[in-house]
């Protein structure tokens, strides 16, 4: 049970640390504008937890200046080539851009308190 209880506490940081990421970015990616989808494909099948899962690469100008975010990576295959989609950047640096909204507004509560019950349970396992 060491070992699964190590496994486990690693990836309840790696949640945790998404989620102080996710916020650390809320916090910077203050303006917005509209980007366009300019690419589209599926994530390797070589990674079994992204199943089914999405890609978009998506350019955005800021002050005249043109911009790519590359691997926007979603569940849905919702959005196409030229398809408008909101872009989050930081004012200071707009290279510094993310297209989660979720992220932005910090909706990611539930990343952290999974985070802190894996780390937890796998805590309990490494001492038992």
């Amino acid at each position: 049970m060491f070992i699964a209880g190590l496994v486990l506490i690693l990836w309840g940081l790696l949640f945790v640390i998404y989620y102080v990421k996710a916020v650390g970015n809320a916090k910077k990616h203050t303006a917005q504008t509209i980007g366009t989808g300019i690419k589209k494909g599926m994530v390797p099948k070589s990674d079994p937890s992204m199943d089914n899962s999405y890609y978009y690469d998506l350019s955005y100008k800021v002050d005249g200046l043109d911009y790519e975010l590359k691997h926007v990576i979603t569940i849905h295959d919702t959005l196409e080539e030229g398809d408008k989609y909101t872009i989050y950047y930081d004012p200071n640096r707009p290279k510094d851009a993310d297209a989660n909204e979720a992220a932005r507004q910090g909706n990611q509560t539930a990343v952290l308190i999974l985070g802190l019950i894996v780390t937890v349970v796998g805590a309990v396992l490494v001492i038992l």
